[in-house]
């Protein structure tokens, strides 16, 4: 079982014109203030603000030093071999 330590609550934006700005303010507030190294935030990729909202997060931390990787290799650079 995957769980999230911060949840954007992106879905409650998916329609809002402004959503995609909204939902990356939201990632990059949980990113610094709700997660830490290894930690899990939660966003839904059916939503085209979700997902807008996304890479503009990605972008922006990932200038401030932020590394993102998939649930896979987190669980291997925590040292666990093997999940079912």
């Amino acid at each position: 079982m995957i769980l999230w330590d911060g949840d954007t609550e992106d879905w409650r934006y998916s329609k809002v014109t402004n959503g995609a700005q909204i939902v990356c303010d939201n990632i990059i507030r949980d990113a610094k203030s709700k997660t830490g190294d290894g930690n899990i935030v939660l966003i839904h990729d059916i939503h085209e603000n979700s997902v807008a909202g996304l890479e503009m997060a990605l972008d922006q931390l990932s200038k401030e030093g932020y590394q993102f990787v998939t649930v896979s290799d987190l669980l291997k650079y925590k040292g666990h071999s093997e999940y079912k």
